[in-house]
Order: structure tokens, then sequence, then C-alpha cells
């Protein structure tokens, strides 16, 4: 339950906020006079926006995770194999770069030969 201070000069209102909850295995709650003060910026000044400021890494934009396979073609088992790769999650080929040549891929120094039957990748080395 924080406990608010008088406004300070320039409409900053200071706000006495108490320490986590503690857990068993915490230290015990200091007393209120060692909790830390935060500075608060009133909305009362002139011009002040109403609307509260939302903290920039919550509002930051994520952008949406790759696979380690990104098809090259517009080839149905290229396509295929983008979202088999995808669906095993970021980092399923430990870094090992899977490359299309030809016909073939190349999956680091081994070549892989990979056909489309039905909704399924069947893969044969060699």
């Amino acid at each position: 339950m924080p406990i608010a201070l008088a406004p300070a000069a320039g409409g900053t209102t200071l706000e006495v906020v108490p320490p986590m909850v503690p857990t068993p295995m915490s230290a015990p709650t200091p007393p209120p006079s060692q909790w830390p003060i935060t500075p608060i910026v009133s909305s009362a000044v002139a011009g002040a926006s109403t609307v509260p400021v939302d903290d920039e890494l919550e509002t930051a934009s994520v952008p949406p995770a790759r696979g380690d396979y990104i098809a090259t073609s517009d080839d149905e088992l290229d396509r295929a194999l983008e979202l088999c790769i995808g669906a095993l999650g970021p980092g399923c080929l430990r870094g090992i770069a899977l490359v299309r040549a030809g016909k073939s891929y190349k999956f680091g120094s081994k070549r892989l030969f990979l056909k489309l039957d039905g909704d399924q990748v069947k893969i044969r080395h060699g």
C-alpha cells in the first residue's frame, strides 16, 4: 500500500513504495522509514497529458521468432521443410547450415535428398 507525500515543486509527488511481500526464506521487511521513495510526476501540471505513459520495454514490439531454415524458393517441398523445421523450434539445427543445392540439400557437409509424401517431408542422406 503506497503512501503519498505532499507535492514538491514542479508538480512532482513523492510516493513511498513498500518492498515486496516477504517469503519464508527472505529477509524481514524493513520499517517504513527505510522504504524507497519514488518520484511520480503529477498530471495536474499545465499542458500535461492525463494518458498514462507506458514503459518502453512493455510496448516495444518483438519480432516474430524465425525458424532455423527459411525457404528460398516457392517450391512446395521447400515451404514444407521451412514449416517442419520451424515447428521444431529455434536452435533445432544447432547452428549447422541447411542450404538448398539444386535438387538436394546440404546439411553441413552431408548431402540430403528430400521428397514430399503427402504432408510429410521424407529425408534420405547419402
